[in-house]
C-alpha cells in the first residue's frame, strides 16, 4: 500500500512541474506578443525603406524582412508588418516625419 502512495506522490509532483512549465511558457509568449516593438512606433530611416522597397520589387520579401530587422532591431512580426505595408503601397513614416502624417 505504501508503494502506491509513493507512486502517486511522484506522479503528482511530475504533473505539477509540467503544468507549471506550461503556465510559465504561456506567460512568456503573452509577454512577447505585447512587446512595444510595434512597426510604426519609431520612424524608419529613408535609406532603409529604399533598400526594403528594392528587395520587394525584386521579389525578395524574406530578404527585405531580414535586412529591415538588422537595420532597425525590430522583431520578426514588426519587420514583416512593415514589408507588408510597403508591398501593399501603404505609407511608412521615415526619419524626420511624424507618425501622424
Amino acid at each position: 500500500m505504501e508503494s502506491y502512495l509513493w507512486a502517486f506522490a511522484v506522479a503528482a509532483v511530475v504533473l505539477g512541474g509540467i503544468g507549471l512549465g506550461l503556465y510559465r511558457e504561456s506567460q512568456r509568449r503573452a509577454e512577447r506578443r505585447s512587446s512595444p516593438g510595434a512597426p510604426l512606433s519609431r520612424p524608419l530611416p529613408a535609406d532603409v525603406l529604399q533598400r526594403a522597397r528594392e528587395r520587394i520589387d525584386a521579389g525578395k520579401r524574406v530578404l527585405a524582412v531580414k535586412e529591415l530587422r538588422e537595420a532597425t532591431g525590430y522583431d520578426l512580426r514588426s519587420a514583416k508588418a512593415v514589408v507588408d505595408a510597403l508591398s501593399e503601397g501603404r505609407s511608412v513614416p521615415t526619419l524626420g516625419e511624424s507618425a501622424e502624417d
